[in-house]
């Protein structure tokens, strides 16, 4: 049995009817129903005006756009006939909603549903009764933007809020929400794996209490949606710090590597030693290189020959080729990688004792390699990527 008919007949039983009598009823209230990309009632509940945007655009504009990026199909319909909008979404095995299926033809999902006595003709004639609508005017309801195109002219654009791309990363960030929660559980088969964590994240929520007034994903996700933080960044400081005696120790912030030493410390305390937990440490291990390498950058911007100066004569030979872009032909040899590499391994054993302090577990030569290998690495790929 496929998804689709396990839908249909669970559905059935919640209203104590056949899934006949429940698919028939659903299809005859298909036409109650508007398919939308972009809904006002997102703004305002009392907003009529929505846009079914089917257009694609295959340039790369480095801008997020319903005809550029992957998105789901929203609906609007009464509350009462939320179950058809509901049965069009509805999830199939692969990840696409019925409707993308039916709108294929897609004989399968005709077959399916023929199971229950409804004809592949039945379907399309119901099909064609679903409302696309292109709005020619906006609303009171909605937000204005004033938009000057010349002298004495104007536009008044319409902010219309895309939906479809709101509920698709709301499911996006969910989905990291959960992976992120299930790496911390040892119960987890992904316990100690390497996450993405979103911070600062606002939640809103749309419909009050009657979420299903607004869009059937509304609906689906119980009015709530989330937005991204864009803020500007914060400035802690006007000037670049250089390093006079070791970098590792006076450029790299705390709350840049202290997390990442935190997670590897919970993996180094696992009674277990697999693939799984062994690439996850070396996963933490390049992300504490990128740390150093991201605040090296930093240093870098500084003009060429900053080291010279009798004020950094106690910063070792390795760092000054690698931080002063005046060492740009020395850079080009393998011979200072190995040195920092070292540098880096015993500064990282150093701020793993600091911050687990009697907690820790006992590091010696044998890590120390691992943590310094990894680092070379990472510099050989930072050199070479900037040659």
């Amino acid at each position: 049995m496929g998804k689709l008919s396990e839908y249909i007949q669970e559905q059935a039983k919640k209203k104590n009817k056949t899934p006949e009598v429940w698919l028939e009823g659903v299809l005859a209230n298909l036409s109650k129903c508007t398919l939308a990309t972009h809904n006002g009632k997102f703004t305002n509940p009392d907003s009529t005006v929505m846009l079914y945007d089917t257009s694609k655009d295959e340039s790369s504009r480095g801008l997020v756009m319903t005809s550029s990026a992957v998105h789901k199909m929203d609906c609007y319909q009464g509350a009462q006939f939320i179950p058809s909008g509901r049965f069009l979404l509805t999830e199939m095995e692969d990840g696409r909603a019925c409707l993308e299926h039916l709108q294929a033809g897609e004989s399968d999902v005709y077959r399916e549903i023929g199971k229950f006595g409804v004809n592949p003709e039945q379907v399309n004639e119901a099909l064609g009764r679903i409302a696309k609508t292109e709005p020619c005017k906006t609303s009171r309801e909605l937000r204005q933007v004033y938009f000057p195109i010349g002298e004495g002219k104007y536009h008044l654009l319409t902010v219309m809020p895309a939906s479809s791309l709101l509920e698709t990363m709301k499911e996006i960030i969910d989905g990291m929400k959960t992976h992120w929660s299930d790496t911390k559980d040892k119960k987890k088969d992904v316990y100690g794996e390497a996450a993405d964590h979103l911070v600062d994240l606002t939640k809103i929520k749309f419909g009050g209490t009657k979420p299903q007034n607004i869009s059937t994903l509304n609906a689906n996700s119980k009015g709530v949606a989330f937005l991204l933080p864009s803020l500007p960044p914060i400035i802690m400081q006007d000037h670049v710090i250089l390093p006079q005696q070791d970098f590792f120790r006076e450029c790299v912030p705390y709350a840049a590597y202290s997390y990442i030493i935190r997670n590897l410390h919970k993996l180094f305390t696992i009674d277990k030693n697999n693939l799984r937990i062994r690439k996850s440490i070396h996963d933490y291990l390049e992300n504490a290189a990128d740390c150093c390498i991201s605040a090296a950058a930093i240093v870098m911007l500084t003009p060429a020959g900053w080291s010279h100066d009798k004020r950094y004569r106690n910063l070792p030979l390795s760092q000054k080729i690698w931080l002063d872009v005046g060492y740009i032909d020395e850079r080009k040899t393998d011979s200072w990688h190995k040195e920092i590499g070292q540098q880096f391994g015993r500064w990282l054993i150093r701020q793993y004792i600091r911050i687990e302090g009697k907690k820790r577990v006992p590091l010696g030569d044998e890590e120390m390699q691992m943590f310094a290998e990894v680092m070379e690495d990472a510099l050989r790929k930072e050199v070479n990527s900037s040659l």
